[in-house]
């Protein structure tokens, strides 16, 4: 190992910027400093708490957006907008969708779960693609037109704390 490699920061490529994401990328330059080389890799340019979606449908305030350039910039970081495709252990580097290769030394993937409906013909809440659909639904409950809503939780591995927020602010 030349003097040079010795010296050169470890290169960390951080794939998703979600709260796992974000949450490494501070963890990281808190514990780290200026020994590692952060670059965080997401489709996006922001990043919206998702948590706050649950009130969409109840016409609350939307859930707060903040820019991903602005978040790594704050924590030391490189941005890159693109997606991930691909992971070349061998090459220790990744190929976004774009076509662009990311060298690493070390790779954290934390691109999350794909939240899809577990049920035919009725709501998914899945987050704010389907907040106009559910806002449709209290708004029938409201004036009348449906009687009663059902919350249900899908067998097998889920994240059912969007349907309990749902289904409190509903009450």
């Amino acid at each position: 190992m030349t003097e040079q490699q010795a010296s050169a920061p470890h290169r960390v490529v951080i794939a998703g910027a979600g709260v796992a994401g974000l949450e490494a990328l501070i963890a990281l330059r808190r514990l780290a400093g200026e020994r590692v080389a952060t670059t965080l890799l997401a489709p996006t340019p922001e990043y919206l708490v998702r948590a706050l979606s649950v009130q969409d449908p109840f016409a609350r305030p939307s859930p707060r957006r903040y820019l991903l350039q602005r978040v790594a910039a704050d924590h030391g970081a490189e941005f890159v907008q693109d997606g991930l495709a691909e992971v070349d252990p061998a090459q220790e580097r990744v190929t976004t969708t774009s076509g662009a290769h990311l060298p690493y030394d070390s790779l954290l993937v934390a691109i999350g779960a794909r939240p899809h409906p577990a049920f035919d013909r009725v709501i998914t809440f899945r987050g704010l693609q389907d907040a106009e659909a559910m806002h449709g639904l209290v708004e029938d409950l409201e004036g009348g037109y449906s009687q009663r809503m059902a919350f249900v939780v899908p067998p097998g591995i889920s994240g059912p704390l969007p349907l309990y927020e749902v289904a409190m602010m509903e009450a």
